[in-house]
């Protein structure tokens, strides 16, 4: 699904840091109990979702700890969870974190902004509303 671009426009992320951010301010709108997932809506309408793993849903929480949950507000560089990416990586899972902007086709463009290593603090995306 997110590899086709199906659920909209985005990047996915290996993170070597058991810490998982909010990329933007907003909203959570969507806290998954397992921890595995989040969105988050921007005041200018962004919506965007935080998948951390690929399948992870399957390990129901294990190696999940979150740090928020619906209704917080978040500001780019909260603590949306923290993981244990061993956990992850023992149960034979990706641990990619993907980040997609869900409604992609109500923007004007939504495009990488970096390849290669990313850096906390710097985007990854660049959004046109």
């Amino acid at each position: 699904m997110f590899a086709s671009g199906a659920l909209g426009n985005g990047v996915g992320v290996i993170s070597t840091d058991s810490r998982v951010l909010a990329p933007i301010e907003g909203t959570v709108v969507t806290a998954m109990a397992s921890g595995h997932a989040y969105g988050i809506k921007s005041d200018q309408g962004v919506e965007v979702l935080v998948h951390i793993g690929i399948d992870t849903v399957q390990l129901e929480g294990r190696g999940f700890t979150p740090a928020v949950q619906q209704g917080d507000r978040v500001r780019p560089g909260d603590l949306l969870a923290e993981i244990d990416l061993t956990v992850i990586n023992e149960a034979g899972y990706d641990p990619t974190t993907v980040l997609v902007v869900t409604n992609t086709a109500q923007l004007t463009s939504v495009e990488p902004a970096v390849v290669g290593t990313v850096q906390q603090g710097r985007p990854v995306l660049t959004i046109e509303i």
